[in-house]
């Protein structure tokens, strides 16, 4: 369906949802419902021509053309650019619901230049980076997440969240930086990107192109740009996951013009409701916005998919085992109990890829997606952590692959700020050291 508002065709929508009355009518099995906001910019009080064409016969769907007139209900809902306040609904500690919590979050724009609305006015590209330090200072690798993105043509947004209410940052600490939000430490990052979108919210329905992305990976985003560019799908991710149901991984979204325009992505921002426990926010943040996304008929469109990474990791299987094998053949550990381990938890990977058991691709495919496939990300949990006991990570035979995209010097900074485990040290750590830390 096209909605069609003053003779001139706004966005798309698939008629998919389903209605049971529809059903019962023997229409297309019930799955034939559609919703469509009318997007801001004719929130005027002004009225405008409205028609619904069904694009299989290019008719007008009845009652044919209406006229409607929407008052400005948003007027007075961005934010003032320099001492905003925010409200926002979240679970707290003791696991109560719907209790409004009110804090404060405080906004800071480059002193020179156009501006942020300006800014996005001109660009129509927002960016809104989530990012979350107790540091005194930002870390090179929230620079560089900045640096890239204005590189690429976005306005930028950093929503910073911090358990140090006592100290608050300036946008000039990062060049290029069009706006910083400095806000307490909850709701994880969806709660940071609520934020961020609702600052922006009576904009957002006029842009082309919204990104939303963390700082849980180190590397480059700027390598992206040739694939993001080449898809001009509604809905992007970069990895996809089917662990629960299928979904984008959070990290990195795109979003474009079809989905803003519609009012599906401010709408889920606006009815997000901020948690502080890690297992909602995947439920109803990154899942739950992935399911909005279906719900509108946009899809879920992985620059990297699933399905093709594991194919191309299981064929790499052997060659896998014999990287573990020359490992510990290396050190003199050949044969060890703690190599048989290994290769033990490597085997039970492949047979669960083999079962179609979802798993995190971002963490166990990690070495094809970047040597095969040009990824220029490697999770910072996947290195300081290992959660899932990936196999092939091996801190000493791991470095070249940071040094290719631009994360060694991000992970040196990093340890040497927070101290959150040995892992990949890569000139501090012996050779033993380097088979034991995961």
């Amino acid at each position: 369906m096209s909605l069609v508002i003053d003779g001139q065709e706004c966005l798309r929508v698939a008629a998919n949802r389903h209605r049971a009355d529809l059903e019962a009518a023997g229409i297309c099995g019930g799955n034939a419902q559609f919703m469509v906001k009318i997007p801001r910019r004719f929130h005027d009080g002004q009225p405008h021509s409205v028609e619904i064409i069904n694009e299989s016969n290019q008719r007008p769907i009845t009652p044919g053309k209406l006229v409607v007139t929407i008052g400005p209900e948003l007027a007075g809902h961005g934010h003032d650019e320099q001492a905003p306040l925010g409200a926002a609904t979240f679970d707290q500690a003791s696991g109560s619901r719907g209790k409004r919590m009110e804090y404060s979050w405080r906004v800071s724009s480059q002193a020179q230049g156009a501006g942020l609305k300006q800014e996005l006015k001109e660009k129509r590209k927002l960016a809104v980076v989530a990012a979350w330090s107790n540091q005194r200072t930002f870390l090179s690798c929230h620079r560089d997440i900045v640096s890239d993105l204005k590189s690429m043509g976005f306005a930028v947004v950093l929503v910073h969240a911090t358990d140090r209410q006592d100290e608050w940052r300036t946008c000039s600490e990062i060049e290029g930086l069009d706006c910083l939000i400095d806000r307490p430490n909850q709701g994880y990052d969806f709660g940071s990107w609520a934020t961020g979108i609702l600052h922006c919210a009576d904009v957002l329905n006029d842009l082309d192109e919204v990104i939303l992305v963390n700082d849980s990976a180190f590397g480059r985003i700027a390598p992206l740009e040739p694939r993001l560019s080449a898809c001009s799908a509604p809905f992007v991710c970069l990895t996809d996951s089917y662990q629960v149901s299928h979904h984008g991984q959070s990290y990195f979204l795109r979003f474009g013009r079809e989905p803003l325009e519609s009012g599906a992505v401010l709408d889920f921002f606006e009815k997000y409701p901020f948690t502080n426990k890690k297992r909602d926010v995947i439920r109803n943040g990154e899942i739950g916005l992935s399911a909005a996304m279906l719900d509108g008929g946009f899809g879920i469109h992985p620059l990297f998919p699933y399905e093709q990474v594991a194919a191309r990791w299981i064929e790499h299987a052997p060659s896998t085992v014999d990287l573990i094998k020359d490992s510990y053949r290396d050190i003199g550990l050949y044969g060890s109990k703690t190599m048989e381990r290994r290769l033990d938890s490597f085997a039970a990977h492949v047979e669960s890829v083999l079962r179609n058991v979802p798993l995190n691709p971002s963490h166990l495919f990690w070495r094809t997606l970047i040597s095969e496939h040009g990824f220029p990300l490697i999770k910072r949990e996947l290195l300081l952590k290992n959660p899932i006991g990936v196999a092939d990570l091996f801190p000493m035979k791991s470095a070249h692959y940071l040094e290719a995209i631009g994360a060694d010097h991000q992970v040196v900074e990093y340890l040497a700020r927070h101290g959150d485990g040995p892992l990949i040290q890569c000139g501090k750590l012996s050779e033993h050291e380097m088979l034991t830390v995961n």
